[in-house]
């Protein structure tokens, strides 16, 4: 069951960033702006801050292999590590503490990100349901299974 971090739920997606910041010492505070800042960013200078650091958090999801894991297990090992940090890899001790997971999701809420993601989740979630009715009215018939 290989599931890309995009196709997870907001919070689940938001825990698997608080564990990569935290196991990455914590991001550098940018302003994520908008679709079109990003893009024309990426166009001018290159990729926007703020999609780097997704693409760290995407590397750490994926280096990790939570992709093999289900929401739940995910919601799981952010709870537990909360309690006992995340563990290293090879037996090297541990990443981070919990309170180095703690400070990462204190520090996502500060700079604002925690509730961009849960405001662009519902844009998409608003852009999703419009799509269909949008469709129909071309005769286009999404299959349902």
């Amino acid at each position: 069951m290989n599931i890309a971090l995009q196709f997870r739920p907001v919070n689940v997606r938001l825990y698997v960033a608080y564990m990569a910041d935290a196991a990455a010492r914590g991001y550098t505070k940018c302003d994520p702006g908008n679709t079109a800042t990003r893009w024309n960013h990426a166009f001018n200078v290159g990729p926007h801050p703020y999609q780097q650091m997704w693409s760290r958090i995407n590397k750490w999801y994926d280096t990790n292999r939570l992709y093999e894991m289900s929401d739940s297990e995910i919601i799981d090992m952010f709870n537990v590590s909360r309690a006992n940090g995340l563990p290293g890899h090879a037996g090297r001790g541990k990443t981070c503490t919990g309170m180095d997971v703690m400070h990462a999701k204190r520090r996502w809420d500060e700079y604002g990100w925690t509730r961009y993601e849960h405001k662009r989740n519902g844009r998409r979630t608003v852009a999703r349901m419009s799509i269909v009715p949008a469709l129909a009215c071309f005769g286009i018939v999404l299959p349902t299974e």
